[in-house]
């Protein structure tokens, strides 16, 4: 898989016609080599094209490791909550923060329900869970995420009226596997308008500076293609930045080189422009971000939030988030004046 990746990203950037010249690429690609102390294999990403004039402010490659790796901005305590969506839908329920309400989870052949255990040891059995849990609880969908993969993988919806053909594909899944099932998040009206396949979020990244006050260093919102359930760049959807003043989205948003690399200026199925949507309920939102950090204290964070009928809900958070993402969305995030200051810490720490 990360070969077709190479090579999808290889191929998109020999076709791109909106290419900077020849020597100009050398001369950014020798600049950014001596800065970062690397081969920028990253500038092949996006920042060749025409409009990355920021090209320098941007993090890459190493940077994004010494980040994620940084004993300063990580504490093994905070990741074991982050990085495990139990454990994190378990604290942030447990302190009163709004996130999808989990109905189930399961440990391998183990459902646990309402306090109890139920054994689970063949496809009838699971098929009699569900029908007595969809019965039991009402719902239309159920959403089953897995505790510990990223980027949308794993990820499934259980729907009321016919559950039985996706649990059979996901038999096997579950008998070796750990799963966080939730209630769904009733997408608000004004974001299905944009597009209602997916619940489309937002992701913040968030920062506790050297005075320990909580910044938000930047936010994108995410938003998903065709009929796909989520809404993950590296799953063929794309994001776009947003305004921090002003909770509007900015005028383009990108698709990673993967899926063309184009740039996005309306949905491409409901045609929606993009530009200066204002998004509903982000003051409170960034508010939830920052009442979060207080009960996960971690230095950085990517949090993905999304926007239901009745305000924001943390869906789950990130401890090594797609920095290069929100490097695109911000354009270039070393401009930004919480990052310089992380950055001297972290460099300071290697």
């Amino acid at each position: 898989m990360e070969n077709l990746k190479k090579k999808n990203r290889l191929l998109s950037f020999l076709r791109d016609s909106n290419k900077k010249n020849f020597f100009q690429m050398c001369k950014e690609v020798a600049i950014l080599a001596y800065l970062r102390g690397e081969i920028p294999k990253f500038y092949l990403k996006h920042l060749y094209k025409k409009e990355f004039k920021n090209w320098k402010y941007y993090l890459g490659t190493r940077y994004g490791n010494l980040i994620r790796l940084s004993k300063v901005l990580h504490k093994p305590e905070n990741v074991s909550i982050i990085s495990n969506k139990l454990l994190f839908a378990f604290h942030l329920e447990r302190h009163g923060l709004e996130t999808p309400k989990m109905v189930a989870y399961n440990l391998g052949s183990r459902f646990f329900y309402k306090e109890k255990c139920h054994e689970i040891g063949t496809k009838a059995d699971l098929l009699k869970f569900f029908e007595n849990t969809f019965s039991d609880r009402k719902v239309d969908a159920l959403f089953v995420r897995p505790y510990s993969l990223y980027g949308g993988d794993g990820i499934f919806k259980l729907r009321a009226t016919d559950f039985a053909d996706t649990l059979d594909a996901h038999f096997e899944h579950f008998m070796k596997g750990g799963f966080i099932i939730t209630e769904c998040i009733v997408q608000h009206p004004q974001i299905a308008k944009i597009h209602n396949s997916s619940v489309n979020s937002i992701r913040f990244l968030t920062y506790i500076d050297d005075t320990k006050e909580v910044q938000i260093v930047s936010a994108f919102m995410r938003f998903g293609t065709g009929s796909r359930i989520i809404d993950n760049a590296c799953a063929g959807g794309f994001f776009i930045g947003i305004d921090m003043p002003s909770g509007r989205l900015k005028e383009k948003g990108y698709r990673l080189a993967l899926y063309s690399g184009k740039e996005v200026f309306e949905h491409p199925d409901s045609k929606f422009k993009l530009e200066g949507f204002e998004i509903p309920y982000f003051k409170e939102a960034c508010d939830l971000v920052k009442k979060a950090v207080q009960h996960i204290p971690d230095r950085l964070i990517g949090w993905d939030v999304a926007i239901s009928t009745n305000g924001p809900v943390i869906i789950e958070a990130n401890e090594g988030p797609g920095l290069h993402i929100s490097d695109m969305a911000y354009d270039g995030l070393l401009r930004n004046e919480h990052i310089q200051e992380m950055m001297r810490n972290v460099l300071s720490e290697s």
